[in-house]
């Protein structure tokens, strides 16, 4: 499976990102865009206040990516996969 991931995320290194056009997906679009910047939890953090305020820098050693969804899957060294 790990062989299959790599080779599609190979084949389509560097290809733009181009959502479906269709207007249903509009609500769904909407409510992750809300999700994104909605504060939440104990300490009142957002995803975007990571993801797109502090992206590149390094807290606690691991680079913050700027959540882009062609960035996965990840490699993770701990899980060797």
């Amino acid at each position: 499976m790990l062989s299959l991931q790599t080779y599609v995320a190979y084949q389509s290194r560097g290809m733009a990102i181009a959502p479906d056009a269709d207007p249903r997906l509009a609500p769904a679009r909407e409510r992750g865009r809300k999700l994104f910047f909605v504060r939440m939890g104990q300490l009142n953090l957002a995803c975007a206040q990571c993801h797109d305020e502090h992206a590149g820098q390094r807290p606690g050693g691991a680079v913050i990516p700027q959540a882009h969804p062609t960035g996965y899957p990840l490699y993770r060294l701990e899980w060797q996969a």
